[in-house]
């Protein structure tokens, strides 16, 4: 394994680590919107596609904000980086086994 990918692996961990915290105190900055999912993804550099996988395999799951049924999705940005990070972990084992 190459020392830049074990750094972006320790990045994306204390990024999670951070938004737990965040969650933690009460700052209710770690959920996205549905709406603003896309932007998320560009931002995280992320394709769509793969994280409906992530979702479909029940890593990541939205929830209403309020009691209505019209009430927005949310997603929590803490629950979508351990899921792609889980992701990025397993890619890397498979490829040290091969």
């Amino acid at each position: 394994m190459r020392i830049e990918v074990l750094f972006d692996l320790i990045k994306d961990a204390s990024r999670i680590a951070r938004l737990d915290t965040m969650r933690d105190y009460g700052i209710d900055t770690c959920m996205i919107k549905k709406s603003e999912l896309a932007r998320y993804l560009k931002v995280l550099n992320v394709k769509k596609a793969d994280f409906l996988a992530l979702e479909r395999a029940g890593l990541i799951r939205a929830r209403r904000k309020g009691p209505c049924k019209n009430s927005p999705l949310e997603y929590s940005m803490s629950e979508i980086n351990k899921a792609l990070l889980s992701k990025k972990i397993k890619n890397l084992m498979n490829k040290d086994y091969e």
